[in-house]
């Protein structure tokens, strides 16, 4: 899990560098909800459509990835503790 942290969070990192670098910003909730963010932030930032999918889809995959590893370590640690 440490690994996946690290390596999602460059990527994110990479990813956010590019988007303040030109002064892109919008609200965090933006990156999960698809209507908002096409209807509002496309529509601000045009020429950062790409880059703003890009982060929103990596911030996205990470959490569902980090939800799903947290949730397999907690099975596997209630399985193991009753097994014990």
């Amino acid at each position: 899990m440490l690994f996946f942290n690290v390596f999602s969070r460059a990527r994110i990192l990479k990813s956010m560098r590019q988007l303040t670098k030109h002064n892109v910003s919008f609200p965090w909730t933006y990156i999960f909800n698809d209507q908002k963010r096409k209807k509002e932030v496309h529509s601000r930032y045009p020429d950062y459509v790409q880059e703003i999918e890009t982060f929103s889809r990596l911030v996205r995959q990470s959490a569902r990835i980090m939800f799903s590893l947290f949730l397999v370590t907690l099975v596997l640690g209630l399985l193991i503790q009753k097994v014990l």
